[in-house]
């Protein structure tokens, strides 16, 4: 689309954020109607300003897409690090200033904004508005007769169904925890996974941006089964090694950070940093996916993703409790997780036992190393000055369980090399 038809996706770009204009304020309108719905009416000026800042937070991506068309991968990363970092920032510094719930419009106001500068200076600028001119198709530097729908607006409804199912993806656990779920539980459940999440979404990132390109470039079958294989087990194996560390330190670090305040979501966030390295391997999965060209595959994974979590969250809310709900919805995300793997693995032709083996292998080792280090905690002072010991535990453990199992394609990493990066030099 940018390459032919340039004009045609500024002029689909510009009609889809007025679509989108016209979605957030109508939203925004009904905002009161839904918090009464669900019982919690103080919501609703949160619902409505949130509701409100969708264009805010789309705009960019028109630029951010031609950056990424234009493989300029190291902008694209600046971008995202700015972007990340300043919506932490302002939440946490909305947060100390006593805004309350408005903290996270806060955090999004102020990422949006440094994510439009950045883009703009990345040189990836979106374009005004205004005007709506529809421009005529145009063969050989002449404008004809635009007698059928070009290539760039053919998928026009596909992309917006995949929008859509992807929002309902990402923020389906919350809307199935509001059916049995109390507010102060999903606040829990939200602050955990946002303190997991600061960790594992840069991963996520960089998965999406580096392989699409990468598979797209990896022709031969059996080239791309082997980086196949080989990439969705050294994403279990680096989420392995970071978040296993992160499960025995967060505890004490947040305890360390808020005073106690935030203790009662503990819970959740060693829960979500458990299941962060099974759950790292689902978005580089899709990534895949899409560099292989399956987009129907990836459509049908979406769908299947926000299926899967609403249901989960939905159950983990009516058996009860914080405990309950960070379970169902990870282990909801383990199958999601399992099924995209072994589809993709089909499409390929990979064997199922190397390909859940790939996910699981180093994960549990990760957990014996967990279990280990979970035994000595009864011998150990509950605060800071046990978790060292902890963590020596761990990282020995996990040397016998993660690392040696692993050795020959951690070291093609250290060196510089691995099969992949070969195959996509080539």
């Amino acid at each position: 689309g940018f390459a032919r038809e340039p004009g045609r996706v500024e002029w689909l770009f510009k009609k889809s954020m007025w679509q989108l204009i016209a979605v957030s304020v109508a939203g925004a309108m009904l905002s009161p109607v839904a918090a009464g719905v669900m019982g919690e009416p103080d919501l609703g000026p949160l619902l409505a300003v949130l509701f409100l800042l969708m264009p805010l937070q789309m705009y960019p991506g028109y630029g951010l897409a031609k950056i990424n068309y234009d493989l300029r991968f190291g902008r694209f990363g600046n971008v995202m690090l700015v972007t990340a970092t300043v919506r932490h920032a302002a939440t946490i510094a909305g947060a100390l200033a006593g805004f309350g719930v408005f903290s996270f419009a806060l955090g999004v106001v102020a990422s949006a904004v440094a994510e439009a500068i950045a883009v703009t200076r990345a040189g990836g600028k979106a374009p005004a508005l205004l005007p709506l001119d529809r421009p005529r198709p145009v063969e050989d530097g002449v404008a004809v007769a635009d007698q059928t729908r070009s290539g760039a607006g053919q998928n026009r409804q596909w992309i917006w169904a995949s929008a859509i199912a992807l929002m309902v993806a990402i923020n389906g656990d919350y809307l199935g925890a509001s059916v049995g779920a109390t507010t102060v539980t999903i606040g829990l459940y939200f602050f955990g996974y946002q303190l997991a999440g600061a960790l594992f979404q840069p991963m996520n990132l960089a998965a999406s941006t580096v392989l699409v390109p990468a598979f797209a470039r990896v022709e031969d079958a059996e080239a791309r089964r082997a980086a196949f294989l080989e990439t969705i087990r050294l994403t279990s194996v680096l989420g392995t090694i970071v978040f296993t560390a992160a499960a025995v330190g967060l505890a004490p670090l947040t305890d360390l950070l808020w005073s106690g305040k935030w203790n009662e979501a503990i819970f959740a966030i060693v829960g979500f940093a458990i299941y962060a390295p099974v759950r790292l391997v689902h978005p580089t999965v899709q990534a895949i996916t899409r560099g292989c060209g399956r987009w129907s595959l990836y459509m049908s994974d979406i769908g299947i993703t926000a299926t899967v979590t609403i249901v989960s969250a939905v159950i983990g809310s009516l058996v009860g409790g914080l405990e309950a709900l960070v379970v169902a919805v990870n282990g909801g995300h383990l199958m999601i997780t399992l099924l995209a793997t072994l589809r993709l693995g089909r499409y390929l032709d990979a064997s199922p036992g190397r390909a859940v083996v790939a996910v699981l292998g180093p994960w549990l080792g990760g957990l014996a190393a967990l279990a280990a280090a979970h035994q000595i905690r009864p011998l150990l002072d509950p605060t800071w000055s046990g978790v060292p010991l902890q963590i020596v535990v761990t990282i020995a453990v996990g040397l016998v369980t993660v690392v040696a199992p692993n050795r020959a394609p951690l070291l093609r990493i250290v060196k510089g090399g691995g099969r992949l990066r070969q195959q996509v030099a080539a």
